[in-house]
């Protein structure tokens, strides 16, 4: 027996032996060694971090014993893997609450024999808990659908509000959101998208149906030596002509309800200031007060201009903007909502008949005529136009040819006749138009409000815009 190389040999397995070591040490996932009776001879760190146990605790136990011990809740997968001379693997849960996958792998002599069992532990609790958290966001994702579905069919149904194009769809994702909080709201859209009925339908739908009322105020539509009075309210005596009792604002009116600050884009500079502080400290000065009244008001404002040009521009204050387009909602014109034209002459045709006590209906070739015209005056030229058919029409079914004849006069109503020939100033020539458009508008129309029809303008606003630009009937 040669002797020399016994040292070597030695300091070999030695160096296998640390590499093995460092090996089983520098696992993430937890390591437990037992013989073949399954008593068990070694544990690296991470299966004590993950037991919450030194290594004493464990090593020279008995691998059925960690059960009886406590440590295990269930019978230890090493016991199956041995008892069954395979390799089996589970989810175990431990005394401190963890959960753990667990397989165990027996070692085989030449002979087949069980001489140990290596057991890899790996600690699953942070998984399951992200699961879980998975599972509860798309539990909850599920039911935010399932609300949005439900209140868009109840807005169908309670507001009859029409939204099958892509525009309308994503519009009223935005309301449900905005009505679930009272968050500021911006509406923005052209004359006649209905900016007024998207503020109550989020009005109606949200906790202060119950605590407050829906409360509107056209910005321009009320002279602005009046318009101050109208939003803040004054005191007794305040100014010469006012109430002898005084008389709350909008805002006061509006307390624990919403307030709707329509065409907002028309409100003056100094009543800007005023309407930031109000939004600021959510308190209102009547004219001639010398204390606040607190509120909690809702603000919803909309506008049919671009109120980020007019912030450039330098007529509208910036702060302000920026408060009031905490959540913005764009109303598609109709032009844009071509899925919607079909829904929606169908719901005005019923509502005119019920109206007026007749059955009309439109000819099948008149729907894409209403599909493909531009319709500048949008959902509020269409309804104008089904009302007026409707009511000239002798004939049960409409037919396509006095659809085409009706909006062939709209179409040249709204083509403007507007030339330029030389440069004004902007102010100036939009003072121009607006009394040439309003000139004629009263020539051609029976009423004050039929011309506000046709302008696209509230009443009060022609009856204001006509005084001051001397136009009479």
């Amino acid at each position: 027996m040669e002797t020399n190389n016994i040292p070597d040999k030695f300091a070999s397995v030695q160096q296998l032996y640390r590499e093995l070591n460092a090996i089983i040490e520098s696992s993430f996932d937890g390591l437990m060694i037992t013989d073949l009776k399954g008593r068990i001879t070694r544990i690296n760190q991470s299966l004590a971090r993950i037991c919450g146990l030194d290594a004493s605790h464990i090593e020279g136990k008995y691998a059925n014993n960690l059960f009886k011990d406590g440590i295990l809740l269930c019978e230890p997968i090493t016991v199956k893997a041995l008892r069954g001379k395979r390799t089996v693997t589970g989810v175990q849960k431990l005394h401190n609450g963890k959960e753990v996958m667990v397989t165990g792998n027996p070692v085989f002599d030449d002979k087949g024999n069980v001489t140990r069992v290596v057991t890899n532990i790996r600690d699953i609790t942070e998984l399951n808990r992200l699961q879980e958290e998975v599972k509860v966001s798309k539990l909850l994702a599920t039911r935010y659908q399932t609300e949005v579905t439900n209140f868009m069919a109840e807005c169908l149904r309670k507001d009859k509000i029409i939204a099958e194009s892509p525009g309308m769809v994503k519009a009223l994702n935005l309301v449900v959101r905005a009505a679930r909080t009272d968050v500021t709201v911006l509406i923005l859209g052209e004359s006649g998208v209905g900016k007024e009925v998207i503020a109550r339908v989020i009005h109606n739908a949200s906790q202060r149906l119950c605590t407050g009322s829906f409360i509107k105020i056209n910005c321009g539509a009320i002279p602005e030596s009046l318009l101050e009075s109208e939003l803040f309210g004054y005191e007794p005596g305040a100014f010469t002509g006012a109430n002898p009792k005084g008389k709350p604002g909008m805002f006061e009116i509006a307390d624990r309800g919403t307030l709707l600050l329509d065409e907002i884009s028309d409100l003056p500079l100094n009543l800007q200031v005023k309407l930031l502080r109000v939004l600021q400290e959510q308190e209102v000065y009547r004219i001639g007060a010398t204390r606040s009244i607190k509120l909690d008001v809702r603000i919803i404002a909309s506008t049919n201009r671009n109120i980020e040009e007019q912030v450039q521009e330098g007529s509208f204050r910036e702060d302000l903007f920026y408060r009031l387009n905490v959540l913005p909602i764009e109303i598609p014109p109709l032009r844009e909502r071509k899925e919607d034209i079909l829904p929606l002459t169908k719901h005005f045709i019923n509502l005119y008949n019920e109206k007026y006590g007749v059955e009309r209906r439109l000819a099948p070739q008149a729907i894409p005529i209403l599909e493909e015209y531009h319709w500048p005056g949008n959902v509020r030229e269409l309804q104008n136009v089904l009302e007026r058919l409707l009511v000239m029409s002798d004939e049960e079914v409409i037919p396509s040819s006095q659809v085409q004849n009706e909006l062939t006069k709209n179409r040249a109503k709204y083509k403007s006749p507007v030339s330029v020939n030389e440069l004004i100033p902007l102010k100036d020539a939009k003072e121009i138009l607006e009394k040439q458009l309003i000139a004629m508008a009263f020539e051609c129309c029976p009423s004050a409000r039929k011309v506000a029809e046709v302008l696209g303008l509230d009443h009060s606003n022609i009856v204001r815009k006509a005084a001051k630009y001397g136009i009479r009937r």
